[in-house]
C-alpha cells in the first residue's frame, strides 16, 4: 500500500483555532480514548469529531471510509473503503492512521510528533504539536476531494471508480470510470484523453512521492505518471488539461488545448502500463526477467519524416525514468529516430526489427536487452560492427560515421549526451567493437 502523505498547506489561508476549544477538547478527550484502544469494528457509521459550532462532523462509516460532513454535505473524506469495518486512531507517535480490523492501515495523515486532533469552525481537521500545525484536511483550498465541485487531488489522496474532478468552470471532468478506464472530457461529453487501463477496481492515487497511479484491488499499477521526486499534486485545469504539478511547476500533463514544451512539437505525455507475458510474445520465454518487472511505455518521438509521433518500448521498470528522461531530450533536440516499436512485432527477431531501423529496448536475447535496460535506437543507420561481422546484415552502407545521414548517431551529439546525462553508456564508444546503436545502463 503506498504511504500517504497530505498537504500540510503552511500557506493556509486559516490556521485559526477558535475561542469555544474547551467544548472540543471535552468532546476530544472522550474519542481519544476510543481511538488509543485496540482497531474495532464500526458496525454502523459512528460520528467521532464534532466541530465546536456543531456545523462540521468527522464520521467513520460502515463502509470504511472516515468523511468530514457539513450537514450531509461531504466536504472530505480518506476515500478508504473496507468492507470488514475500520477504527480510527490518533497515535501516540502523532499519526492519525484509519485501521481495518484486521489491523491493516488504510490511510494515515503522515503527523507525526502532533499531540491533538481539531475538527475547527471552518471545516479543516488539523493536527497540532502544541500551537504548530504540522497536517491539515485543507479541503477549504480545494486540494482534496470534494465530491461534485473539486478540481485537484492533494498528495496522498484517491479517486475511486465512479468519481471525478472538474475543472473550476466545470467544462472539463476527470472521471475514473467504473470500467477502470480514466477519461478526460469535454463539457459536450467528447473523450479528449484516457489511460486506456480496463481494470474493474481500479483506483487512482497521487502518491506522496509525486507519482500518480493506478492501482488494482490487488495493488497492482496498471499506469502512472512517472513524476517522481517529491510530493506533488493533480489539477483539472479549464484549459482542459490534466496536470501534476510540484509547487508551482508542471511536471507532466496531457498536453491538451494547445499546450507544448518545445515549439512546434506536441507535449512530451508518457503513458506507463504493465505488461503480460501474452503482450511479450516471442520475446520472453522461461528464464526471461519477469514480466511484473517490466513496463510497456507509450511516448512521442520525433520523425524522420519531421513529424512528431507515438511509439512504444518495453523496459524495465528501473529503467524507465532514465530512458524517458533521456529521450525527452532527444525529442526536444528533434532527433529523428525512423520508428519505435516493441520486439515482438517481429516475432522476437531481432535481425527484421533493425533492418526495420527500429527503435526498441526489451527482447529476451543475449545481452542486456533481456533485462529491459538497454535501447537500440535507429539500428540500421547505426550497426553493430565487430571485425567483418556487420548488424544488421543490410548495414554495410552506414559503417562509414562520416555521412550526414538522418537519425546517425556520433560522438557529442544530443542523444549521446542525453544518455550520458542519466549515467548510461552508448557502444559507439567501445573499444574492442562499436555497437553504434546500444544505449545501456551498466554500458555493456
Amino acid at each position: 500500500m503506498p504511504r500517504r502523505q497530505s498537504d500540510r498547506g503552511r500557506g493556509s489561508r486559516r490556521w485559526t483555532t477558535r475561542r469555544r476549544t474547551s467544548v472540543l477538547t471535552v468532546v476530544l478527550s472522550a474519542v481519544l480514548m476510543v481511538l488509543a484502544a485496540p482497531a474495532l469494528a464500526q458496525p454502523q457509521d459512528s460520528t467521532v469529531l464534532t466541530s465546536p459550532d456543531g456545523r462540521y462532523r468527522l464520521a467513520v462509516q460502515a463502509d470504511g471510509n472516515a468523511v468530514v460532513y457539513a450537514g450531509a454535505r461531504p466536504v472530505w473524506a480518506t476515500m478508504t473503503f473496507s468492507p470488514e469495518g475500520v477504527a480510527l486512531r490518533h497515535q501516540s507517535d502523532g499519526n492519525l492512521v484509519l485501521y481495518s480490523t484486521s489491523g491493516r492501515p488504510l490511510w494515515s495523515s503522515q503527523s507525526y510528533g502532533s499531540t491533538r486532533l481539531l475538527l475547527q469552525d471552518d471545516g479543516n481537521l488539523v493536527a497540532y504539536a502544541g500551537s504548530t500545525p504540522v497536517w491539515y484536511s485543507g479541503w477549504d483550498r480545494g486540494l482534496v476531494l470534494s465530491p461534485g465541485r473539486s478540481d485537484q487531488l492533494a498528495a496522498g489522496m484517491q479517486l475511486s471508480p465512479g468519481q471525478e474532478l472538474r475543472s473550476p468552470d466545470g467544462r472539463t471532468r476527470l472521471s475514473l470510470q467504473q470500467d477502470g478506464n480514466l477519461v478526460v472530457y469535454r463539457a459536450d461529453g467528447t473523450p479528449q484523453w484516457n489511460s486506456g487501463t480496463f481494470v474493474r477496481g481500479v483506483r487512482l492515487v497521487q502518491q506522496a512521492d509525486g507519482n500518480l497511479v493506478l492501482y488494482t484491488p490487488a495493488g497492482r499499477a496498471v499506469w502512472h505518471s512517472g513524476t517522481y521526486g517529491g510530493a506533488a499534486r493533480l489539477a483539472v485545469q479549464d484549459d482542459g488539461n490534466l496536470v501534476v504539478y510540484r509547487g508551482r511547476t508542471p511536471v507532466w500533463y496531457t498536453g491538451w488545448a494547445g499546450a507544448r514544451t518545445t515549439p512546434g512539437l506536441p507535449f512530451f505525455d508518457v503513458t506507463t502500463l504493465t505488461v503480460t507475458r501474452d503482450q511479450l510474445g516471442a520475446t520472453w520465454r522461461p528464464g526471461c526477467v519477469d514480466p511484473t518487472n517490466l513496463r510497456r511505455v507509450l511516448l512521442p518521438y520525433y520523425g524522420a519524416d519531421g513529424v512528431a509521433h507515438r511509439g512504444e518500448l518495453v523496459l524495465h521498470r528501473s529503467a524507465v525514468e532514465p530512458v524517458v528522461r533521456a529521450l525527452r531530450t532527444a525529442y526536444e533536440g528533434r532527433f529523428p529516430i525512423e520508428r519505435m516499436e516493441s520486439a515482438a512485432r517481429y516475432g522476437g527477431d531481432d535481425e527484421a526489427s533493425m533492418r526495420a531501423n527500429n527503435t526498441s529496448a526489451y527482447n529476451c536475447r543475449p545481452g542486456e536487452h533481456s533485462n529491459g535496460t538497454a535501447v537500440d535506437i535507429n539500428p540500421l543507420v547505426n550497426p553493430y560492427v565487430q571485425g567483418g561481422t556487420i548488424q544488421p546484415a543490410t548495414a554495410g552502407r552506414y559503417v562509414d560515421r562520416d555521412q550526414n545521414v538522418p537519425g546517425m548517431i556520433k560522438p557529442g551529439d544530443v542523444m549521446v549526451r542525453a544518455f550520458a546525462a542519466q549515467g548510461w553508456g552508448w557502444g559507439g564508444s567501445w573499444r574492442s567493437l562499436k555497437d553504434y546503436q546500444h544505449f545501456s545502463a551498466n554500458d555493456r
